[in-house]
């Protein structure tokens, strides 16, 4: 399983960024000026861009969502 990785200022426990990495392979990170544990409602078009840059086309997980798709039909 691949993982995307956000990390914000005002999360409710602040980890170093190296720690998220120890859960899997991440393949998309970013690192937000503001928000924190409610960032969706803070900075909703920052996590928009994020995930249309990891499952947009072009994104390293955009092969994934597409086959799974498919394998469905």
């Amino acid at each position: 399983m691949k993982l995307g990785l956000c990390h914000a200022p005002r999360e409710l426990t602040v980890v170093p960024a190296t720690w998220g990495r120890t859960l899997g392979p991440a393949v998309f990170e970013s690192q937000k000026l503001r928000g924190g544990h409610f960032a969706a409602w803070e900075i909703p078009e920052e996590i928009v861009a994020d995930l249309r840059g990891m499952f947009g086309r072009g994104g390293p997980c955009y092969r994934i969502a597409t086959a799974g798709a498919k394998a469905k039909l």
